[in-house]
């Protein structure tokens, strides 16, 4: 559900993004060049722009701080399975292995979404964008830069915790093997 979220959040940024700033732009040695016309336009809409980009942030950080909630609960879990894991002398390097890669793009995750992509928007919403912007464009740009690579450290995090829960299935596996071969 959070997933779902988020990626409706996205979607309306993207939409934000097509209907408020034409997106024809050229990138040249790390600035962005915008033509007359779109300046205009982002001049004369971007009041509007502003508004909506907040209303965005006050609904994305909901999604955001939700999601980092569970990411802490699972993490929190995982952490107290691989110690009862340790205290029984059962070892699975698979599990630990996964567990600090997973730990690592939670904390990735973390970076980007708290505090580059909110940085970039807060800048975005408190520029003067009548009077810069191709600044504002370019805050915008890199908020939804931000805004994908928390995607793909979303994307990669679910695909850990599918790992995590494969290789726990394959240790189940093996212990009602031997469960079987012990008990006849």
């Amino acid at each position: 559900m959070v997933n779902r979220i988020i990626k409706r959040l996205f979607l309306l940024l993207l939409a934000l993004l097509f209907t408020t700033i034409p997106l024809a732009t050229v990138y040249a040695q790390g600035s962005t060049i915008v033509s007359p016309e779109q300046l205009e336009a982002i001049r004369s809409r971007c009041s509007s722009a502003q508004i909506s980009i907040q209303q965005l942030q006050k609904r994305d950080a909901v999604a955001r701080i939700n999601r980092g909630r569970a990411y802490d609960q699972f993490m929190n879990q995982i952490a107290a399975f691989n110690s009862r894991l340790a205290y029984n002398t059962i070892s699975i390097p698979e599990l630990i292995t996964i567990s600090r890669e997973l730990k690592a793009h939670v904390d990735q995750f973390r970076t980007i979404s708290d505090q580059m992509y909110l940085e970039h928007l807060g800048n975005a919403i408190k520029l003067d964008c009548k009077n810069k912007p191709t600044e504002f464009y370019e805050l915008i740009v890199r908020a939804r830069e931000d805004r994908d690579r928390v995607v793909g450290e979303v994307d990669k995090i679910d695909q850990l915790i599918a790992l995590y829960r494969d290789q726990l299935m394959v240790y189940r596996g093996t212990l009602s093997t031997t469960d079987k071969g012990v008990t006849q």
